[in-house]
C-alpha cells in the first residue's frame, strides 16, 4: 500500500478513535460495524462504507432516519428503505454484509452487472 498525503474518497468510511493523534476525515455516520470493534481497518470497512453512501445517495433521508437505517444495517437487521429498488438493495446488502470476508473486493464491485 502507498501512503501518500490528502483524503482518498476510501477515507470516509474510516471511523478513528477521537482521542488519537493523527487527524480523521472519517465519519461515524458511515462506520462498518468491523471498525466499531476496533478489528483495524481493511478495504472491507470501505467497502461497508460505500454500501451507506449508496443507500444515502439513492433515498432522501433526515438524518435520524439515516442513523437508524445505518445502525440497522451495522447491526444486520434488515432494512426497507431501499424495497422500491430491488437490484440496489441487493447490492448494498452485499456491500455490508456483516461478515467481512463476505464483502466484495474492489475488483468484484467493478466487475458486478450493477455498475456495467
Amino acid at each position: 500500500m502507498v501512503h501518500r498525503p490528502g483524503s482518498r474518497s476510501g477515507d470516509f468510511g474510516r471511523f478513528t478513535h477521537p482521542i488519537t493523534p493523527l487527524p480523521s476525515l472519517s465519519s461515524f455516520h458511515h462506520t462498518s460495524p468491523f471498525s466499531l470493534i476496533g478489528d483495524g481497518y481493511t478495504v472491507k470497512v470501505d467497502v461497508f462504507a460505500l454500501g451507506l453512501i449508496l443507500t444515502e445517495l439513492c433515498v432522501v433521508m433526515t438524518d435520524n432516519e439515516a442513523a437508524e437505517v445505518f445502525n440497522n444495517y451495522r447491526a444486520g437487521r434488515p432494512n426497507s428503505v431501499l424495497e422500491h429498488l430491488p437490484e440496489v438493495k441487493q447490492f448494498v446488502a452485499w456491500l455490508t454484509n456483516q461478515e467481512p470476508a463476505e464483502r466484495p473486493t474492489c475488483e468484484d464491485i467493478l466487475k458486478h452487472p450493477f455498475l456495467a
